[in-house]
């Protein structure tokens, strides 16, 4: 495994609105790369599952052919309820 995934919570990125407004000044972001990260695309499909935002569901899926390495076909098939549960 490659040591940066091992390095945990770290500040990489810098995070600002596309409209410029101010951000909460308590707010914690995570940012997910997709695009040679079929793990990343995975668990973003998921979040949006779970919040219920379909459009952006299909907006992944459609994703997943130009995402590079591993195979991508049936991600998100198979999750189980309890992954996609509130609760």
């Amino acid at each position: 495994m490659d040591p940066k995934y091992l390095l945990g919570i770290y500040p990489k990125y810098v995070v600002r609105k596309a409209n410029n407004e101010p951000l909460d000044p308590e707010a914690r972001y995570f940012v997910l790369r997709y695009d040679n990260d079929p793990d990343a695309l995975y668990a973003a499909t998921l979040w949006a599952i779970r919040k219920g935002n379909w459009a952006l569901v299909e907006d992944f899926r459609k994703e997943m052919k130009n995402v590079k390495g591993k195979q991508t076909e049936d991600l998100g098939k198979g999750i189980s309820d309890e992954e996609l549960s509130d609760d």
